[in-house]
């Protein structure tokens, strides 16, 4: 089991297994099979007209954030946010976006901030109104801590009123979810276009689903085949995405509810947990012997895998699936055990 990362790390060799067991329905240039299924389960569920594959999340959100812009070029963007610090400039540099971060430091930016940007750029003399609003959320530069959702919805009902495009990248909105108890449809609801990540914690290899409107979809269908996205096949991807997607919701549930359990399990034993404002499935942990250097292989031998320990200060635990392989109880007793 693994506390650390969001899904379950799945090497090769499971992988051609479930393949095989699963005996997924073949796509071509990323039409019909396994494919076409899941656009179609994504959609559905996030309420969008259209959902299309994209190989990647900066991919998908590039291409929303330039459809959604059009011709005012002016988006604004947390200075957090994936799309900002760790996408390469892709929307600057391809698409000739001018992306403007806001609220440094913070996963969310108030929605009286986010007016006062609008006005301030659409401000004469030399006005340059904004075309879109990207909003990440949970935000993995701040330890996977949410948007307000207060905030959301106004920023969001603002944007329609001044036809700004609004869009949501909710790579890990599922994990959200389970914590905020907002559904990732409601979360939907607020923007014109929506991705989610297909390999963070439904597994695939690779792959992420971009919502939205059926005739912006349509246009990101060809930009996807410009920008090097038209893939021969990813029925592997889909097929897996499809598998693991089926029932996540309530299998993340438990998770969350057994890593609750584990959280108080070494709080009893001594152990300090600290849990961030508005997170998510990160915690840190602090424990009464600091950890040795080879506390990640010691755990390792017991069937844990953690990140790479600090050598001072607390230790960053994650909640994933795996979580549920075994009792709590006996995960915590097995990490005090590897603590000597």
């Amino acid at each position: 089991m693994f506390l650390t990362g969001d899904g379950v790390s799945l090497p090769p060799s499971e992988y051609v297994r479930l393949l095989a067991k699963l005996e997924p329905k073949p796509d071509v240039y990323l039409k019909g099979g396994a494919v076409e299924e899941l656009e179609g389960r994504f959609a559905k569920l996030l309420g969008k007209e259209k959902a299309l594959f994209f190989p990647t999340g900066t991919l998908a959100n590039h291409v929303a954030v330039r459809l959604l812009a059009g011709e005012r070029k002016h988006v604004l963007v947390q200075e957090e946010s994936h799309l900002y610090r760790d996408e390469g400039d892709c929307a600057q540099t391809l698409s000739g976006l001018n992306l403007v971060p806001l609220a440094p430091g913070r996963a969310t930016i108030k929605a009286s901030e986010m007016v006062e940007a609008v006005e301030k750029a659409g401000s004469p003399p030399y006005p340059v109104p904004v075309g879109a609003i990207s909003i990440e959320s949970p935000v993995r530069r701040m330890t996977g801590r949410s948007f307000d959702f207060e905030e959301m919805k106004k920023i969001s009902a603002y944007a329609r009123e001044k036809k700004i495009g609004m869009h949501l990248d909710g790579a890990r909105m599922y994990l959200a979810s389970a914590y905020t108890g907002i559904s990732p449809a409601k979360y939907s609801e607020l923007f014109d276009t929506v991705y989610v990540s297909m390999y963070k914690y439904f597994n695939a290899p690779f792959g992420a689903m971009l919502t939205g409107p059926a005739a912006l979809i349509d246009a990101a269908t060809i930009l996807r085949h410009q920008f090097g996205g038209g893939l021969l096949h990813a029925w592997e991807a889909a097929a897996i995405a499809l598998h693991y997607s089926d029932g996540f919701e309530e299998r993340y549930q438990k998770a969350v509810q057994h890593g609750e359990e584990l959280l108080k399990s070494l709080e009893q034993r001594k152990a300090k947990v600290y849990r961030l404002d508005a997170g998510t499935n990160i915690f840190q942990v602090e424990f009464p012997k600091a950890p040795g250097a080879d506390l990640q292989k010691r755990l390792a031998d017991r069937g844990i895998m953690i990140g790479r320990p600090p050598a001072q200060g607390p230790m960053t635990l994650m909640v994933n699936e795996t979580i549920l392989r075994r009792p709590a109880e006996e995960i915590a007793g097995e990490i005090f055990r590897a603590l000597g």
